[in-house]
């Protein structure tokens, strides 16, 4: 699970926690019990209920962008970073350094970063947890003398002790859950590759482009594509055998790779077929750049390039593929080596 999907389940997951919060809350004070302070705030809760919903039908309805990922990924901390502060700017530093429950949010906001799979967001998150906490446990100390107070009913003493216990449990979590985002994204990475030239497979390339269509279309920009074929692979195949064909796959694979932008992807399509994605590139461009990929065969194997744009009217991917494929068969049929646009 990724992208959209990924952050609406992460959003029910902050939706399901203030829930418990305000049911246990209500069900403390219904009984007779005294709730925790900083949790007894009907209206903040409240409200913080009512903003993850409206957050929910937002992940529902509106266009993605990996951007929203991010951003909520460091809200998750930054928010209980700013609750502390409030603490502290009342008059109630010990709510701030001792409270359990607040400082949990740190936690969970670690755990959901997690899940995103991203090593570096999950390292950029860590420290601004890190970071927050430390801000917030100097702020308190500063300006009272936390350490001669009487102990409170609820809140206990202050201690130095914890507060450094605090802070290597959440460089140990943020040191934890980058780790296990590296190696999420190891796998992730290695299960969209192709194995035999180690260039992106049909399956990336599916999800992909999906994703580049629409954000074309929403950006009212163009989205080129080259659908490469080797020319004569199978007489190749059939006289130097399978292993030196599998060879010459994996070099037109790095060949076609290298010849690129780091911004443009290349995908094996099948068999010996690739397919190259121009994201912001015109038809114009893309013939050129198709035009420098067959001139950079001129051996024994030679290749032929259709080509097709996604221009500002729209269109899906299926529509794009098939007029890259189309263009592809007129280079075939002119013998090769050339590059035809649709």
């Amino acid at each position: 699970m990724r992208g959209l999907d990924l952050e609406r389940l992460i959003n029910l997951v902050r939706l399901a926690v203030v829930a418990c919060i305000a049911i246990v809350t209500t069900v403390q004070q219904l009984l007779g019990g005294r709730p925790l302070p900083e949790l007894s705030g009907t209206g903040t809760l409240l409200g913080l209920f009512i903003g993850l919903v409206f957050l929910q039908m937002f992940l529902a309805y509106l266009p993605w962008d990996q951007r929203y990922s991010r951003f909520l990924a460091l809200l998750d901390v930054v928010v209980v970073t700013a609750v502390l502060l409030n603490f502290v700017a009342s008059g109630r530093p010990l709510w701030a350094t001792n409270s359990q429950v607040v400082f949990l949010g740190y936690l969970l906001g670690l755990v959901l970063v997690g899940l995103r799979g991203d090593p570096v967001l999950a390292r950029r998150v860590a420290v601004v947890a890190f970071v927050g906490y430390g801000g917030v446990l100097a702020l308190a100390t500063h300006g009272w003398d936390l350490a001669r107070q009487p102990a409170d009913a609820l809140y206990g003493s202050f201690r130095w002790d914890v507060q450094v216990l605090r802070l290597g449990l959440l460089s140990f979590c943020g040191v934890a859950v980058t780790y296990a985002a590296k190696l999420a994204e190891m796998e992730r990475k290695s299960s969209r590759l192709d194995a035999l030239t180690g260039v992106f497979n049909r399956r990336f390339l599916d999800e992909y482009l999906t994703m580049m269509v629409a954000r074309a279309k929403r950006a009212k920009q163009p989205l080129s594509v080259l659908m490469v074929d080797l020319d004569g692979f199978k007489q190749y195949n059939d006289t130097r055998g399978h292993e030196k064909g599998d060879a010459m796959l994996r070099e037109v694979a790095l060949s076609l790779a290298g010849a690129v932008r780091e911004d443009n992807v290349v995908a094996r399509y099948g068999g010996d077929e690739f397919v190259v994605v121009l994201p912001a590139t015109p038809g114009e461009l893309a013939r050129q750049v198709a035009t420098d990929l067959c001139q950079l065969f001129t051996g024994e194997i030679t290749v032929s390039v259709g080509v097709a744009c996604l221009g500002p009217g729209g269109g899906s991917k299926r529509e794009l593929l098939r007029a890259a494929d189309e263009a592809l068969y007129r280079a075939k049929r002119q013998g090769g080596g050339v590059a035809v646009a649709g």
